[in-house]
């Protein structure tokens, strides 16, 4: 559902999943774009992730906010994203619904009064409090998860005095 004076359009000029995408476009006025409406229960983490790519225009490398609302406690969560348009940008958003939440609304949309042209795809909620890969498909997908792996440099972890590593590891296979 569109939000403020933005104008929604399904759209093959990109998708992170199969040929079409929903397109975006803004007003010049801050928290224009859409929300989608998810069924939740109440006292539960989920994680709310969307792909989303720069359409160009005359912002190029626009900001734009993920928002995650419940119907009972209101603004549970926010995050920030710089969109390209060479690439696409998974904006995610941890939460936990407050008790007697039957409902969650994730907004994306702009946080300042910008004007902006943007792609969304691939929208995914988990009952669980960490993202995982992508599983698109549809009616009558056959695709699976594919194994998942944590990776980070030594450059991510420089700079920081005290952090923990723990991990469980299994030797051979089943």
């Amino acid at each position: 559902t569109a939000v403020g004076g933005a104008t929604l359009a399904s759209s093959t000029g990109a998708a992170y999943e199969g040929t079409r995408s929903l397109r975006c476009t803004t007003g010049a006025t801050a928290s224009d774009g859409f929300y989608v409406n998810i069924a939740a229960s109440a006292s539960t983490s989920y994680v709310l992730s969307v792909y989303l790519k720069s359409a160009g225009g005359a912002n190029p490398t626009p900001t734009v906010r993920l928002q995650c609302w419940d119907d009972v406690g209101g603004l549970v969560n926010t995050k920030n994203a710089v969109l390209t348009t060479s690439d696409w940008t998974r904006i995610e958003a941890q939460f936990t619904t407050a008790g007697g939440a039957t409902a969650v609304r994730m907004y994306v949309d702009t946080p300042t009064a910008t004007a902006v042209d943007f792609y969304a795809d691939a929208l995914q909620i988990e009952q669980k409090n960490y993202t995982t890969s992508w599983v698109g498909g549809g009616a009558g997908a056959t695709e699976v998860r594919a194994a998942g792996a944590l990776a980070y440099s030594l450059a991510d972890l420089a700079g920081h005095d005290d952090f923990t590593f723990a991990a469980w590891i299994r030797r051979g296979t089943r």
